[in-house]
């Protein structure tokens, strides 16, 4: 699901000064879904004693990873022009972005030699804002001078309040126990 919106205008006042905006936004809620197999080997001396390598024991997995990604951008700005010397301006930018993924993994690992049953939850969370005033001024009784000032504040931020890993092993008894 996005959606997306913006609206912008010029408004004009009394004499020479005028206002324009530029509003926009966004919102975006997208889901994926992948199932993939894993099967590794790697080559070993034969225990025969030939002195030749053969394929040695192989991981056999399957895994499905399903991932949730929400995010939210806004913008906004405004230019106040109160003549043709002076104007000031402003812009605003907001965009946060959330992860969420579940990732299933089932199967027979050789390096420890066991079949396992494992789950993994992550979620994430990335948020920059940034704001910004600037100002342009000529000043025609002062030699001409011309002033052109800016001020800009921006935070970013990442936090990944949860992230837990699961895995269970086959036991004897045909069961999957909680390994700690």
């Amino acid at each position: 699901v996005t959606l997306n919106g913006s609206y912008g205008n010029t408004y004009d006042f009394k004499g020479p000064a005028s206002l324009g905006i530029l509003i926009g936004g966004r919102y975006e809620n997208d889901w994926q879904f992948t199932r993939e197999q894993r099967r590794t080997s790697w080559l070993v001396p034969d225990p025969s004693g030939s002195g030749k390598l053969v394929s040695g024991v192989k991981d056999t997995l399957e895994q499905e990873e399903t991932d949730n990604t929400i995010s939210y951008a806004a913008l906004a700005t405004a230019e106040l022009n109160l003549n043709d010397d002076q104007s000031l301006s402003t812009t605003f930018f907001y965009t946060r972005l959330t992860d969420k993924r579940y990732i299933e993994t089932v199967g027979f690992l050789a390096e420890n030699a066991y079949d396992i049953s494992s789950g993994t939850w992550e979620w994430e969370e990335r948020q920059l804002w940034s704001t910004q005033v600037v100002g342009d001024h000529h000043f025609d009784h002062f030699a001409d001078l011309d002033v052109d000032w800016g001020v800009t504040y921006a935070n970013a931020n990442r936090e990944k309040p949860d992230s837990r890993y699961y895995e269970y092993v086959l036991g004897d008894d045909g069961q999957y126990q909680f390994q700690p």
